[in-house]
């Protein structure tokens, strides 16, 4: 009955092939009809889970993430009952939704959706154990990937301050990477140097090993960066870890796999999940300063909140909603609703310090 369990830790871990094992020997019984094979995970049955078995299910989920299977983890996550049958499950499964909205492309709704969570719950059940943990990673990963540099420091610092070894390493990853993208490779070196080897879980040993590569080939090194991708790919051949790729921009991808001879069959992946953002989204300049009204109207817009629902949560009347909505569109440029979504969207730096 703890195998799901145990399967969704080797799933965070990165030891995605015990992870895979783990899941084989949940009982069927508890799982669904005896002949439905489920999705990916051989043993573990279709139907839709129940308390018991919302932790495989969960990390069913998790594995087809780090396959690059997008609509295989939404048909997983799909079979999760929800927190009306599995209540304590709730913050593992926002960071489980976190990691393939981030994945996928589409991460603000779903940061939207955790903070209405936690806003829902009291603070010893947000602030301590698996909790905190799946939260502020999934809290990081959200930041990064809506560019919003000041948002992820401090997502950081706080996922940092967290107890426990799964906040040290994914506070760990996080670090590291936040640095390579900065270009800082001398700091993160001394990051990567101050793990000793047998501290580092597959994840960690993998994510680190790619932030080497990438560090090793900006420096000029090729051959030693050939050298750790060829390590690196042979890694995820064994785990499965295709997400670990992800990493590499596709140029640098090209370049290491030429210079190593070693081509793993997920470009076509890689290029979908990687695709240039919509050029027809519309962006707001650098300079555009809005007040602490526009950035709240801001805020209720990106939540789809219409203008009388605006006005009753504000508790102001329509006119003054429709005064602000003018404002706030004439500053970003634009002329509708949708759009205005479209540029808070691409800029969360405009409203991501709006405690709503």
């Amino acid at each position: 009955a703890a195998a799901g369990s145990i399967a969704l830790i080797h799933s965070v871990t990165g030891d995605l092939v015990s992870a895979r094992s783990w899941l084989k020997r949940q009982p069927t019984a508890l799982s669904g009809g005896p002949d439905r094979a489920g999705i990916g995970a051989p043993g573990f049955e279709g139907g839709s889970a129940d308390a018991a078995t919302v932790m495989g299910v969960l990390a069913a989920a998790n594995l087809a993430i780090d396959e690059l299977k997008v609509d295989e983890a939404r048909a997983w996550l799909a079979r999760d009952p929800g927190d009306e049958v599995a209540p304590e499950q709730w913050a593992l499964r926002l960071g489980v939704a976190s990691r393939l909205e981030v994945l996928s492309g589409d991460p603000l709704p779903q940061s939207l959706r955790n903070r209405a969570a936690v806003l829902a719950r009291p603070a010893r059940l947000v602030v301590h154990g698996l909790n905190a943990w799946a939260l502020r990673f999934s809290d990081v990963g959200i930041r990064i990937a809506l560019n919003d540099v000041r948002g992820a420091t401090e997502a950081l610092a706080v996922l940092e301050a967290g107890d426990g070894e799964f906040h040290r390493q994914a506070a760990l990853i996080a670090r590291v990477w936040k640095l390579v993208r900065a270009g800082e490779h001398v700091q993160a070196v001394a990051v990567l140097e101050s793990v000793p080897t047998e501290q580092r879980s597959l994840r960690v040993g993998m994510e680190l090993l790619a932030a080497a590569t990438i560090i090793h080939l900006r420096a000029g090194a090729k051959a030693r960066a050939a050298e750790l991708f060829r390590t690196l790919t042979t890694m995820v051949s064994e785990q499965g870890f295709n997400g670990g790729l992800m990493r590499f921009g596709d140029e640098d991808y090209e370049a290491l796999c030429v210079s190593s001879g070693v081509r793993l069959p997920v470009r076509q992946l890689r290029r979908a999940l990687a695709s240039a953002p919509d050029a027809n989204v519309p962006t707001a300049a650098p300079e555009i300063r809005l007040t602490e009204r526009e950035r709240v109207v801001l805020r209720h817009l990106l939540q789809s909140r219409k203008l009388n629902d605006i006005a009753a949560a504000e508790h102001l009347s329509p006119n003054t909603i429709k005064s602000q909505l003018r404002s706030l569109f004439k500053k970003l440029g634009v002329s509708s609703r949708d759009d205005a979504i479209k540029v808070g969207r691409g800029n969360p730096g405009l409203w991501s310090d709006v405690g709503l």
